[in-house]
């Protein structure tokens, strides 16, 4: 112990000061966790952890085929509408070819006024997809 007048040894002061930063180092850790831990997630970190999503492609294909089919049965003579309703549709992989197509063919008819290059490009379309001939053989019958 120090006397009247005097400091604490050298020594003591290095221990004392080595405690002191120690204290400090363990509060700004403690700190520092605090704050990670009521971060909002970034887009790196995951949301799901551990989570499986099972997706069904062969229902997702069927819908838009059940889909489109509905929206070419119900045409009223309105290509730019029929064109939004086609637009609207949610598209898998599978049918994103054949979606461009027919918007493509669409547009030749409603944009640039080329009937026989429409009406060829939706024969080819009904040649390579079966499953929408009849409706757009419907279509393409009701021609004007």
């Amino acid at each position: 112990m120090p006397k009247d007048g005097e400091g604490f040894s050298l020594p003591l002061k290095i221990i004392i000061t080595g405690l002191l930063l120690i204290i400090v180092f363990i509060v700004l850790i403690i700190y520092s966790r605090e704050l990670n831990h009521n971060k909002p997630q970034t887009i790196e970190e995951p949301i799901l952890k551990n989570t499986a999503v099972n997706i069904d492609y062969e229902k997702l294909e069927s819908d838009y085929q059940d889909a489109l089919s509905r929206i070419l049965n119900n045409f009223m003579g309105n290509f730019e509408i029929l064109r939004d309703q086609i637009l609207d549709l949610k598209v898998t992989n599978n049918y994103q070819k054949f979606h461009l197509e027919l918007i493509i063919a669409l547009d030749n008819l409603i944009y640039n006024q080329d009937r026989e290059s429409a009406k060829e490009q939706l024969q080819s379309i009904m040649n390579n997809n079966e499953w929408i001939s009849g409706p757009l053989s419907n279509i393409l019958s009701n021609w004007n």
